[in-house]
């Protein structure tokens, strides 16, 4: 799943305030906020989860079959057990979120070690443009795999190419550890 990691970085502020106006997930999520929709159906995941994953941008939708929406929505089959998936993007929407920014000689450590980002693309939620950007700040030399066909959901639109990908940083960075 496309992510962020915050570093403290000037760059991430500005970024993330120009993405959320322009992302399809939080263009959607603030406005439900708002009109007070956002909460029954983020706390309905158990019914609601499968489009909650096509908006924000999942791709090969010829996965999703029966035992598919079971194993996505049996998590959520209360409003309690809904309640992190729902406090993450209404925490973003109306801006109480506090992202734990390390320490800088942790952050300095973190940019020492060995990163690569896998982006799909094809998200709604989270949109390339802005966060490879805070990607390339924080990891200037890390590599950086743009996969066309991807959305929010790397592991639904492109198992085995992750899986490939990440064996092999596993094996270069073990490589580069001797």
């Amino acid at each position: 799943m496309n992510t962020f990691m915050p570093l403290g970085l000037d760059v991430e502020e500005r970024m993330l305030g120009a993405h959320n106006e322009r992302s399809a997930w939080f263009s959607w999520a603030a406005p439900a906020e708002r009109r007070g929709e956002l909460e029954p159906v983020m706390n309905n995941l158990g019914l609601t989860a499968p489009a909650v994953m096509l908006r924000s941008g999942m791709c090969r939708t010829e996965v999703i079959t029966p035992t598919w929406i079971d194993a996505y929505t049996r998590p959520f089959e209360s409003p309690s057990e809904c309640a992190a998936a729902c406090a993450f993007p209404r925490s973003i929407v109306n801006g109480t979120i506090e992202f734990e920014t390390p320490e800088k000689r942790v952050v300095a450590m973190l940019r020492d070690k060995p990163a690569m980002m896998i982006y799909g693309m094809k998200d709604r939620a989270l949109l390339a443009e802005y966060m490879v950007s805070i990607f390339e700040a924080g990891f200037p030399r890390a590599p950086i795999h743009r996969l066309s066909d991807a959305g929010h959901f790397l592991q639904e639109d492109a198992a085995e190419v992750i899986a490939h990908l990440v064996k092999a940083f596993m094996r270069s960075a073990d490589a580069s550890a001797r």
